[in-house]
């Protein structure tokens, strides 16, 4: 589950992993944090251990409160054009907040008000459709 407060930007790709951890994006990802009132660039370590795992209450600096500790992706439904995304906020571990992110594979973009939770789970379906051998 990333942190709440993490936009993802493009793939991390620093060669530190001769393999990859299981992340909640499914790939660890670069990206901005906007837990205050400026996004702020972290640096690769930061991205690595925190951003992407989620749960940084207590660990991070910039960890506010208001969304949850974490943020996790599970694809409900799959069709040729579209994804159907459930998104769950947890909060010490417990599910806070729910709800459906529908993602346009054509567009490569995801029907959500929220910016942040609209680029985690356009992440989230890049990678899954990456896996999983979709293309557009």
């Amino acid at each position: 589950m990333p942190c709440p407060w993490f936009c993802p930007t493009r793939p991390l790709e620093d060669g530190r992993w001769a393999v990859p951890p299981r992340v909640p994006l499914i790939e660890p990802w670069e990206g901005e944090c906007h837990a205050g009132a400026e996004p702020v660039t972290p640096d690769n370590d930061t991205a690595r251990t925190r951003c992407n795992s989620g749960y940084a209450r207590g660990a991070c600096d910039r960890f506010a409160e208001g969304r949850g500790d974490a943020v996790r992706f599970h694809v409900t439904a799959s069709a040729p054009d579209r994804l159907q995304i459930l998104y769950s906020y947890e909060r010490d571990c417990w599910p806070s907040n729910h709800g459906v992110v529908e993602y346009d594979i054509a567009s490569s973009h995801a029907e959500c008000d929220d910016a942040i939770l609209r680029k985690q789970a356009e992440a989230f379906a890049l990678t899954y459709r990456k896996r999983t051998g979709a293309s557009a």
